[in-house]
């Protein structure tokens, strides 16, 4: 555990708060009111030097003047300052100074015992902590003391007594950080995941998708590749925060899985992301719904990425592909398109498109090369190239583009290419 960790386990667990500022400042404490100093002539003073030295970021100086506050006053506030100032500055030999102080006045105070424990903690002095926390448990077994013992016997690797104690710190309070703290020991130490997960799966019923449990289970889900529980959760997420990113990440899932019609509905329901929708169109062959959208969004934007989908769209409504007309058409849609548009998918439709209408085969073949310039292991990206040298006559060079990559090609429109390709060769040779 690093030094840091002090930090964080003070600021979770343990860090004054307003019900810990009247406990250090209790009349039942253990000095008695005369040998508190009431009017230490300096204190206003000093506690507006200290004040200032902090709202300034000089904490060294302004935990000098605390810790005389302390040491005049007894008020035990100051000496929560001193602390907190150490605390930030990481210097942990006078925040074990302090806290030595502070308990020769007040040996049971919960709050200074549990910095002591979160010290020894850091520190990887185990057993010292767990004499300081069995204290603490004897005077209060409350869920901060439950879950600091929980600490302690986890860094002792004493998993069971750990468990108990983190358990019963969960079963008092509920909050997340115990039951993080419970399930990560579980997952983690003493391999019971399935526990982990309906520890976390509970919570989340009863309290919510608190986002620290969820993404917890998130984490776990991914890891065992449970999709549909991945799915789950981060339907749950968004209902409850309608957070863009949580919604987004559902749609991808749903893409994963082929569910298209679940991306369709959620998306048309929520309004999450037009384009999400419109390439969920696309990929459903929605192709009516999808060319709507796609207008609809050009004129609302300019944006030509939306002209070039729109005339994508428009080729594939197409029944009679050789109607030279439309073609042309959707030809020139492309070209205003990829002016704006730097897209590999973009350059080699278009080149593939003049390609294999033999509308212009060489504009196609750079346009192709462009988009293998920024993808140059694209096999589809590749096959256009080949099919544009072959059209071309230069079948050798097409056949040295592909022989190599169709172990690894499961398309037909590949395989029926490079058929024509070999056959093209196979006439070259019978001429010669």
């Amino acid at each position: 555990m690093s030094r840091n960790n002090l930090i964080i386990i003070v600021l979770t667990i343990f860090l004054f708060n307003s019900c810990a500022d009247k406990r250090l400042n209790s009349p039942k404490s253990q000095i008695t009111k005369k040998s508190i100093i009431k009017d230490y002539e300096k204190e206003n003073e000093y506690l507006l030097y200290a004040l200032d030295l902090k709202a300034r970021g000089n904490y060294k100086n302004s935990a000098k003047y605390f810790t005389t506050l302390y040491k005049k006053t007894k008020k035990l506030i100051y000496i929560k300052e001193a602390i907190e100032n150490y605390i930030i500055l990481k210097d942990l030999n006078s925040l074990k100074s302090m806290i030595d102080l502070a308990l020769k006045d007040y040996p049971n105070n919960l709050v200074l015992n549990r910095y002591l424990v979160a010290y020894y903690v850091d520190n990887r002095d185990f057993l010292k902590a767990k004499t300081v926390v069995e204290k603490l448990l004897k005077i209060k077994k409350d869920e901060k003391n439950l879950e600091l013992a929980g600490v302690v016997y986890s860094g002792l690797k004493d998993y069971k007594f750990a468990l108990k104690y983190f358990q019963s710190a969960y079963n008092i309070d509920q909050n997340e950080q115990a039951l993080m703290k419970l399930t990560n020991l579980l997952y983690n130490n003493l391999d019971q995941k399935s526990d982990a997960i309906s520890y976390l799966e509970t919570h989340i019923r009863l309290k919510g998708c608190g986002e620290i449990a969820c993404y917890r289970l998130l984490q776990i889900y991914g890891e065992e590749k449970n999709v549909d529980a991945l799915i789950s959760t981060y339907k749950r997420l968004y209902q409850e925060k309608s957070r863009y990113e949580f919604g987004k990440r559902l749609v991808e899932l749903y893409f994963y899985q082929n569910k298209l019609n679940l991306a369709i509905d959620f998306l048309k329901k929520t309004d999450l992301d037009d384009e999400m929708l419109l390439d969920a169109y696309i990929t459903n062959k929605d192709y009516k719904l999808a060319k709507e959208l796609a207008n609809r969004l050009y004129d609302q934007t300019g944006d030509s990425k939306f002209l070039a989908k729109s005339a994508i769209i428009e080729y594939e409504l197409m029944s009679n592909k050789s109607d030279l007309k439309s073609l042309q058409s959707i030809l020139d849609k492309l070209d205003r398109a990829i002016k704006d548009i730097s897209d590999p998918t973009l350059f080699n439709y278009l080149g593939y498109l003049l390609i294999d209408h033999d509308i212009n085969i060489k504009k196609g073949i750079e346009l192709v090369k462009k988009a293998l310039k920024i993808e140059p292991d694209n096999l589809f990206y590749l096959d256009s190239l080949a099919w544009g040298l072959y059209k071309d006559g230069k079948c050798q060079e097409a056949y040295d583009i592909l022989k190599d990559r169709m172990s690894e090609n499961k398309e037909q429109e590949i395989k029926m290419h490079f058929e024509k390709i070999k056959k093209c060769l196979e006439a070259i040779k019978n001429d010669s």
